[in-house]
């Protein structure tokens, strides 16, 4: 069954109190007012969905090899809804009206038109490879589709999906304790090698809270990192989160991060923390509240935070530089995907290929809160859109934003989120031939593209390969230089682009995939 996929890529060319607050957040500018306006009327919106009385739910899967078929698009009803099978070919269609007919695609199969008016759940539903006839596979049968033995397979298949999930966000689950991957291992090229423990309670020992913390070793920068913390949920339902917490530990210079995201995690994307030589050390205190409704996250934290420098940055120049820098301030942020209303796909964590995702997130320098040194306003925004074209294949495009206004550090800036090392872990959202820190700028755009051609080729249980074009495009411009930063800078006035192609599953190892690019 397949999870995630990554790619090996080989290179070859080498208060002080509340009233400063509101101040603050009075001199922010318009736009962002607008936004918080538009944040809060959003909240108060009441999202009304229409009753789902019809639920029907199975799996995809593959004629000849018997395997769950991931990523299979499901339309139904003329159109009406569209859904997508998890990881584990696994789907659920949720409907106001009965379901009563169900297209379904998936690039390198035979597309299948099922009448399933009247079925019961759950169903398997078989799709056949390109390469064979329908005729010769079927023999004349009359159904194209059949019930699973037993709900006891359903739900084995169900609970082995969890703990694949569980696996990859990093989080693994031990009576009333949850384990934090994360915590536990990691490596960079700034840290090294970083062991630790790490975890969370989790409701078995507390229903409407949690206790959690961690402590770990870098055996390269010989430095201990610790934290905790403490969340209760208000309401019955989880909607809502309150966190309050402390930590010491590192962060990337310059980084790209959204409050949702966790670059420990076993995904593809945070593959690029391997490359990361410039950190600093942060200590954080942290007020924050997290509020989910419907297709919307939206994120509230108070944060007092002191970074110590992590590298030299003086370049030989003999100046006093600050031992350590006081950015304390509010972070905004929110996630909305639209494709979690009206659309099924039994996983939290499956998103909608044919709408898109959206995040903004506003980090807000306040001087005089918690002693905040520094008056300024740092935005990010991305979009993740994804479409499946049936026989073509799939494409995913993925835009990032920046922007830093007013005066602020050298971490705050942005680097230019390259991934070129001695050996290549291809990183979706990342420039494949480009250093680390190769770039710094207080305005940058990334564009990255890629289209997946599916299964072209014949295939065997380890041997997949599968193609994909990959271009990605880059700009940035440093309009001011940052305070008390001697190295030598250079920003992306001029465009940096990147295209290849890679052949994924080369070795296909069912949770991960070996290729070429």
């Amino acid at each position: 069954m397949q999870i995630y996929k990554f790619d090996l890529i080989f290179d070859w060319e080498s208060l002080a109190g509340l009233n400063d607050c509101f101040i603050g957040l009075l001199r922010m500018e318009k736009t962002v007012i607008a936004i918080l306006c538009a944040c809060l009327v959003i909240i108060g919106l009441p999202f009304n969905l229409a009753a789902q009385n019809y639920l029907l739910n199975g799996m995809v899967v593959d004629q000849v090899k018997n395997t769950y078929l991931p990523f299979a698009k499901i339309d139904v009803n003329d159109h009406k809804l569209q859904t997508i099978t998890d990881f584990n070919g696994l789907f659920t269609i949720r409907s106001d009206e009965p379901i009563r007919h169900l297209l379904v695609t998936n690039a390198g199969y035979q597309p299948l038109l099922l009448d399933v008016t009247g079925s019961v759940s759950p169903l398997v539903i078989r799709l056949t490879p390109l390469t064979l006839k329908s005729d010769s596979l079927f023999g004349g049968r009359s159904d194209i589709y059949h019930f699973i033995d037993s709900l006891r397979q359903v739900d084995q298949v169900e609970r082995m999906k969890q703990q694949q999930e569980s696996m990859l966000s990093g989080q693994i689950g031990l009576g009333w304790f949850t384990m934090n991957l994360n915590k536990v291992k990691r490596y960079n090229q700034f840290e090294g090698v970083y062991l630790g423990l790490g975890g969370y309670t989790n409701e078995k020992l507390l229903r409407f809270g949690s206790l959690g913390g961690f402590v770990g070793y870098g055996f390269k920068d010989r430095k201990t990192k610790y934290g905790f913390d403490v969340s209760a949920w208000p309401l019955q339902n989880h909607h809502l989160t309150l966190t309050a917490g402390y930590s010491y530990d590192t962060r990337e210079s310059g980084e790209t991060k959204f409050f949702d995201e966790d670059m420990g995690t076993i995904e593809p994307s945070s593959f690029r923390f391997f490359y990361i030589g410039k950190m600093d050390y942060e200590r954080k205190t942290s007020f924050s509240v997290v509020y989910k409704r419907d297709f919307a996250d939206f994120y509230l934290a108070l944060q007092r935070r002191v970074i110590n420098p992590g590298y030299d940055i003086s370049n030989g120049a003999k100046v006093l530089l600050p031992l350590e820098y006081n950015v304390s301030g509010i972070t905004l942020g929110f996630r909305l995907d639209p494709g979690k209303i009206g659309v099924a796909t039994g996983s939290q964590n499956m998103e909608n290929i044919n709408l898109p995702v959206f995040w903004f997130q506003l980090s807000r320098g306040v001087p005089g809160l918690f002693k905040g040194e520094y008056n300024y306003s740092r935005y990010q925004g991305k979009i993740m859109y994804s479409q499946d074209f049936s026989r073509l294949g799939r494409s995913s495009l993925q835009v990032v934003w920046n922007q830093l206004a007013g005066t602020a550090p050298y971490f705050e800036y942005f680097n230019g989120g390259g991934t070129f090392g001695n050996f290549g872990l291809f990183a979706p959202g990342s420039f494949v031939t480009m250093h680390p820190n190769e770039f710094i700028s207080d305005k940058s755009i990334g564009l990255f593209f890629s289209h997946h051609f599916g299964n072209l080729f014949p295939h065997t249980l380890l041997f997949n390969p599968s193609p994909e074009l990959v271009f990605n495009y880059g700009w940035s411009k440093l309009q001011t230089d940052p305070l008390l930063y001697f190295l030598p800078v250079m920003d992306m006035h001029n465009g940096f682009a990147e295209a290849g192609v890679q052949l994924n599953n080369l070795l296909d190892l069912n949770v991960y995939g070996v290729g070429l690019g």
